[in-house]
């Protein structure tokens, strides 16, 4: 059995009318989602992926 690409088998996300993007759902559950932060070693910034366990 051949093992496929996982960086080329997935199409890409589109967030449709109605939908919330995870941004918003992450939001919504009280997270704040920042792509990159501008200090990562400050300790007042939320971190740039929340951690969910």
């Amino acid at each position: 059995m051949e093992r496929q690409d996982p960086e080329g088998s997935y199409p890409a996300i589109e967030v449709l009318d109605g939908q919330m993007s995870v941004e918003d759902l992450l939001a919504d559950l009280g997270f704040e989602w920042r792509v990159e932060s501008s200090d990562p070693g400050r300790a007042d910034e939320p971190f740039s992926q929340p951690a969910l366990f």
